[in-house]
């Protein structure tokens, strides 16, 4: 009797002690990053999951979002667009979380938590509306290595500043948002083996330009699809390691006809990396080899993008169904998903034509068996796609597939978001708590930093470096960041008195380019005595910022000040201390769980004891 009674004492305990560590601290049991899965995984057998169930579903492009809304903060254009992409069922959106140019990267180490708050803003906005997003990480091939002052061909050094600049930003942004829901994958980049295998002896084709022209080229701006890969794998188990489950996309392009041969030329490079092109098209079975070959390990799936309504492959001419077909073949023999990344597009042009091939293509992805699918791209001519026209008519027919896909239990995001938006609620509680140490004041705040606490659409800053903040003017009843912000940390436009703070001197150009302003507006920047500063010249201690509405009216002035520091009686929004968690501190339920769990593991040990009692009992008899 005894030893059943510890048999039973035993379990009950034991089981009250494996419920302990998910009994969250306010007492009630939540929804956080161990009770749901974010994004999309793939399991096994290459099958795209959402949240443990299979994911079928059409979304889009969207370019534009994060770089338009950080070369101009004021420019919110992504709100209308995830609104829309709500109204008609489109999941998800594939965006780029870098800049086109070198010049991006610039931009990020000067002020990278201004970058950031920029992708923040996108990211919140896409949580709000229920979107997804495949974040597309790098997006130009040749950025980063320009960036590092490095060669393309760096991309097969894994002791490169190339190698080792893409982890480091990788590391800063997959960290701030891999505990979104709203982030779907990870890309690493866009279309990078389009730039594999080609090599001009003449130095002049097949290299990028642009501002990422390159300066006095070599035979090493030329890479090889060997070295992509090596990046593509190094890159990869770096994604991993920050984030052990969600998918990850190469951003590969239509693949190249001639993958085999051009690779195998390339592997008879010379010692000065340079070798000759070879066309010699591949067999099928060439084509599915070289595809995998293309997305390593870790990478977990098939990117591509097709656009042609017909293509030749083989020796012969494929439909866009047949050569889908080619792809999900290559897919199941590496069992990773395809995802055609890009395919169709947005326009203006009510065109019976067009809406037909956008139709058929749709069909041939249904019956291809891809699971996820986007078109290119909701935006054209810097508009937003609209319910107008042929937009129109594109939007309703991937809702129509969409809703299939939810009826057939194919699309499940409702449930999603609802276990999202229930992590997200314990979240934003957990941000709004005060701080236990914080001091109450009794000083108004600003009205200004109220407003941008509560929207998220100004940058931050930590530690001693200068805050961007911004200041209402009185004058004119307009606030001044309806009109102006700055991306510079070594800027603050403070909101008593209209004064902008300089931590040192500047170049009145790069002054300039430290502003922004709404469409429409512009400024101009005098010294004391009205003369209007130019490139060369140097924005000191009493300058002035003229600013100008659409009307070239003046609507204010701004003074600057320089090494002027911000005094506790000025209102600045700063970077907010680390708050605690709600129901922090120990509890009287705290204790209480502590001590079931000390009687669990005694009557473990008292169970055990006569367990091994009655072994030892047993073999005596």
């Amino acid at each position: 009797m005894k030893k059943i009674l510890f048999k039973i004492v035993s379990v009950v305990f034991c089981a009250l002690l494996m419920v302990v560590p998910f009994v969250p601290e306010g007492g009630v049991m939540k929804v956080n990053a161990a009770t749901m899965q974010f994004g999309l995984t793939v399991d096994d057998d290459g099958t795209v999951l959402l949240n443990g169930t299979p994911f079928y579903g059409f979304g889009t492009n969207q370019f534009t979002s994060i770089p338009h809304h950080w070369e101009n903060p004021l420019n919110e254009k992504f709100t209308a667009e995830f609104e829309l992409m709500q109204k008609y069922d489109i999941p998800f959106v594939r965006l780029n979380f870098g800049g086109y140019w070198e010049t991006f990267y610039d931009l990020y180490d000067e002020n990278p938590e201004f970058v950031i708050q920029c992708m923040r803003d996108v990211v919140k906005c896409a949580e709000k509306y229920h979107i997804g997003i495949i974040a597309s990480l790098l997006w130009y091939d040749s950025s980063v290595p320009l960036h590092v002052g490095e060669k393309r061909s760096d991309f097969g050094n894994v002791k490169s500043k190339t190698l080792a600049y893409t982890k480091e930003y990788l590391t800063d942004i997959i960290n701030e948002f891999k505990e979104s829901p709203a982030i779907w994958a990870w890309e690493i980049g866009n279309e990078y083996n389009l730039g594999a295998d080609l090599c001009d002896p003449n130095l002049k084709a097949y290299l990028p330009n642009g501002p990422n022209t390159v300066k006095n080229p070599t035979y090493y701006d030329y890479y090889t699809s060997d070295e992509l890969v090596t990046y593509y794998t190094e890159v990869g188990k770096h994604i991993r390691k920050l984030d052990p489950n969600r998918m990850i996309i190469s951003g590969n392009a239509d693949m190249r006809p001639a993958m085999v041969a051009l690779n195998r030329a390339s592997r008879n490079k010379d010692s000065n990396h340079m070798w000759n092109i070879d066309w010699t098209g591949d067999t099928r079975d060439q084509f599915i080899d070289m595809t995998n070959f293309y997305n390593p390990n870790p990478i977990n799936s098939l990117s591509v993008h097709v656009y042609d309504f017909e293509t030749n492959r083989f020796g012969k001419t494929l439909s866009y169904a047949e050569y889908l077909k080619v792809f999900t073949d290559a897919g199941k023999k590496s069992k990773k998903p395809v995802f055609l990344g890009e395919w169709g597009s947005w326009t203006q042009n009510d065109d019976a034509e067009e809406l037909n091939k956008f139709m058929s293509c749709m069909k041939a992805v249904l019956n291809s068996g891809i699971q996820i699918s986007a078109t290119w791209q909701f935006e054209q001519s810097s508009l937003v796609a609209t319910d107008a026209t042929i937009d129109g008519k594109k939007l309703k027919l991937m809702q129509a597939e969409n809703k299939k896909y939810q009826t057939a239990g194919k699309q499940n995001v409702d449930e999603y978001w609802k276990l999202a938006d229930q992590y997200l609620s314990t979240q934003d509680a957990q941000s709004s708590k005060p701080n236990d140490n914080s001091q109450s004041s009794s000083k108004p705040v600003n009205n200004v930093t109220s407003r941008l606490n509560s929207s998220n659409t100004t940058s931050k800053s930590t530690g001693n470096d200068s805050v961007t903040s911004i200041a209402e003017i009185t004058e004119t009843g307009d606030p001044v960041d309806s009109y102006l912000v700055t991306r510079s940390k070594y800027l603050t436009i403070n909101g008593d008195g209209a004064t902008i703070l300089l931590t040192k001197e500047m170049d009145a150009d790069l002054f300039g380019r430290s502003m922004v302003l709404k469409n429409g507006y512009s400024m101009t920047v005098v010294d004391e005595a009205d003369v209007e500063l130019s490139s060369g010249d140097m924005v000191a201690d009493g300058c002035q910022v003229l600013i100008y509405d659409e009307s070239a009216q003046l609507i204010n002035r701004l003074t600057i000040s320089v090494n002027e520091s911000i005094s506790s009686n000025q209102e600045v929004l700063t970077q907010p201390e680390e708050v605690k968690k709600p129901g922090g501190g120990f509890k009287w339920w705290h204790g209480l769980l502590v001590a079931l769990g000390a009687i669990a593991l005694a009557g473990v040990g008292v169970w055990l004891y006569f367990y091994l009692k009655g072994l030892k009992a047993g073999k005596g008899s």
